[in-house]
Order: C-alpha cells, then structure tokens, then sequence
C-alpha cells in the first residue's frame, strides 16, 4: 500500500516555537509585515505605542499574550522569559 503526500500537510509559515510578538503578529495577520515588524520591536517584545499606529491591534495582541503568560492563563516555555 503506498500513502500518497499531502503537500498541504505543512505550512511554511508554523514553527514549533513561537515568541510572543511572532504570535501575536500572525494573530492580526500581519505575516507578510513579520521581518519588518520584528526588526522594530524592541528586546521586551511589546511593541512601542507609537511604532506602529497603522497596527493597532499589534501592540494590544502582544499585551494579552504577555498578560495570559504572566498570569499562567497561557502554557509557554521558559524561553519567552529569555527574549
């Protein structure tokens, strides 16, 4: 019997590890924006209020990732900690 491949079993765009801002950039679908938004943000991964007034939902997705990780709503791994 031979298993024929899906090629649309992975996606180019998932990792098995995501940092905050990568989550929460790909959460108001901002992907094609991630090297450009990711260059910008500084080391606490919230992006500054004024860096990117055409995104607003960037910097308060990222509040909520961070809040819910802080707060042990949401499982994430002592990396993030690091970033």
């Amino acid at each position: 019997m031979s298993t024929i491949y899906n090629e649309k079993s992975c996606n180019a765009l998932e990792k098995p590890y995501f940092y905050p801002i990568e989550a929460a950039l790909r959460w108001c679908g901002l992907i094609k924006h991630e090297p450009e938004i990711l260059s910008r943000v500084s080391a606490s991964g919230i992006p500054d209020i004024a860096a990117f007034p055409q995104w607003p939902c960037l910097r308060a997705n990222a509040e909520k990732i961070f809040d819910a990780l802080l707060n042990d709503e949401l499982p994430g791994g002592a990396r993030w900690q690091n970033s």
